[in-house]
């Protein structure tokens, strides 16, 4: 389970990246990007995947 929510914010943050050149038409995902990293990484804290929460805080701090 801890892969998988590694890989999940990965791939978040690769949408991320990919959506920043979309201008406008990506608004809602930017805004919420921090959003939903922060929710991986909450619930991976209360599953106790202690390195997919250590992720989701490297994650926030690279953007």
């Amino acid at each position: 389970m801890e892969k998988e929510a590694i890989t999940s914010q990965f791939c978040l943050k690769e949408l991320h990246i990919f959506c920043k050149d979309f201008g406008n038409e990506s608004e809602t995902f930017n805004e919420d990007f921090f959003s939903l990293i922060r929710d991986i990484g909450r619930c991976a804290t209360d599953a106790g995947l202690e390195t997919a929460a250590i992720n989701a805080a490297a994650l926030m701090e690279d953007l």
